[in-house]
């Protein structure tokens, strides 16, 4: 296996009132490519922080991001940016869906603007996470968990080579989970991404390949 994310020394800290609160210190992990990681900790362990740091949408205080031959924090923000949206896709907690577009040309966004759409994956997609009977609604017309399901399918469509997910099941029910579930080993079985999904479920971490778990500003292997 190569590893295809490298993690080095790397620190973070925040500041509220007034006050340093450190949330990394000399963080140092790999994962390799082709392979599923579920990052796992207590709310607060920074699980959603780490997701941003590696996407480029936060940075770190010191220490390196490699993804394959990319160093992203050497890199200017527009580099950074253009770097993300050829290479990964993110799944937020917050869905980020575009308002003024219908559920379908949601899902059709990310790939047609980097010209990797593909009608029939993104056909299978619809019909395995149940999405067929929102194409026309809007987001606003839609559930939390349907719209967490847009954003999954959005994602996947994509064929990344880096799937980010922030608790991508968090508001969906066994049977949907489920479905989430097959739509990531889709990925890493035809298309070869590697995936990185930060949660709280135990049935999803028990789904992928490697268990990190942060805690204490550090993070190991399960």
């Amino acid at each position: 296996m190569v590893p295809y994310l490298v993690v080095k020394k790397l620190n973070k800290d925040f500041e509220s009132s007034g006050e340093s609160f450190e949330v990394f210190k000399d963080l140092n992990f790999e994962i390799n490519s082709n392979t599923s990681t579920a990052l796992i900790g207590e709310s607060g362990s920074g699980k959603t922080t780490l997701i941003h740091l590696i996407a480029g949408l936060e940075s770190p205080d010191s220490g390196t991001i490699k993804i394959g031959d990319f160093d992203i924090w050497k890199y200017s923000e527009q580099k950074r940016a253009n770097f993300r949206l050829n290479n990964i896709s993110i799944i937020f907690q917050q869905y980020n869906l575009i308002p003024s577009l219908n559920v379908l040309n949601n899902i059709k966004f990310h790939s047609q603007l980097i010209k990797n759409y593909d009608q029939n994956f993104r056909d299978e997609l619809i019909n395995l996470l149940g999405l067929n009977k929102l194409l026309k609604k809007y987001p606003e017309e839609i559930s939390g968990g349907q719209q967490q399901r847009v954003a999954i399918a959005r994602a996947i469509l994509t064929k990344p080579k880096l799937l980010l997910a922030d608790e991508p099941t968090g508001n969906l029910d066994e049977e949907n989970s489920t479905k989430v579930t097959n739509a990531f080993e889709i990925l890493l079985s035809r298309y070869n991404s590697t995936i990185v999904i930060a949660t709280h479920s135990k049935k999803l971490a028990q789904n992928l390949n490697v268990k990190l778990i942060i805690k204490n500003k550090k993070i190991n292997k399960i």
